[in-house]
């Protein structure tokens, strides 16, 4: 939640409860974590209490990932006594997690981060309803236009350049033109370190370029 990256972006079918969907979720992030040369492990979930299950947490458990997630009001008693002890040790660990600084400092950004994040891509971006059909094409949309190509480029420009979105640009005086010359040196530095990292690229290229290979992955 610290850099606001989307790590995986699933679209699952309107008949999967969101309990069911919470271990399976963490596995394609952490795998694509794994495929970006990234060492980071996924060990703690926050989520809201639509997610709140004693299987799902046990099972959370069992991958060794820590949930936050707060329990839902129910009408009747807690029928938490007649799960399996697996199930029942979960959940009260649990509990002693979320009421514990950390676990309401992770449920405040969480509502302040990923909800926003995420209703910013349904609402503004447009994801929210599709006219693709098949699960598999809407995913694709969802994940180019909502996770890919929108929001995680925004964060990469913003730590490459201060400026992630189109619209930060609406109160400069000129705009683009108007921030550039009001940040010259910002631009600058932004131009020598990059002018740096291709101009190392091309002398690698030309060590290879005798019959050597080299690998470039996307």
């Amino acid at each position: 939640m610290a850099s606001d990256l989307i790590l995986a972006a699933e679209v699952r079918s309107a008949t999967d409860a969101d309990t069911a969907t919470l271990a399976d979720s963490s596995a394609p992030a952490q795998l694509n974590l794994k495929a970006a040369g990234s060492d980071a492990v996924i060990e703690e979930a926050a989520a809201d209490k639509g997610y709140h299950a004693a299987k799902t947490i046990e099972l959370c458990d069992f991958f060794d990932v820590q949930t936050y997630i707060p329990e839902p009001e129910r009408a009747g008693k807690s029928k938490l006594g007649e799960k399996p002890e697996a199930e029942r040790k979960a959940v009260v660990n649990k509990r002693r997690r979320v009421g514990r600084a950390k676990g309401k400092q992770l449920q405040r950004r969480r509502s302040e981060v990923v909800e926003r994040t995420f209703a910013h891509l349904c609402e503004t971006g447009g994801a929210r309803r599709s006219h693709l059909r098949g699960l598999v094409n809407v995913t694709k949309r969802y994940r180019i236009a909502a996770a890919a190509a929108a929001h995680n480029l925004g964060r990469i420009l913003r730590k490459l350049t201060w400026i992630g979105k189109p619209r930060v640009l609406q109160g400069a005086k000129g705009g683009l033109s108007g921030a550039s010359r009001g940040s010259g040196a910002r631009w600058e530095a932004i131009y020598r370190r990059w002018s740096n990292r291709w101009a190392n690229l091309f002398a690698r290229l030309q060590r290879f370029q005798d019959g050597g290979t080299i690998v470039l992955s996307t």
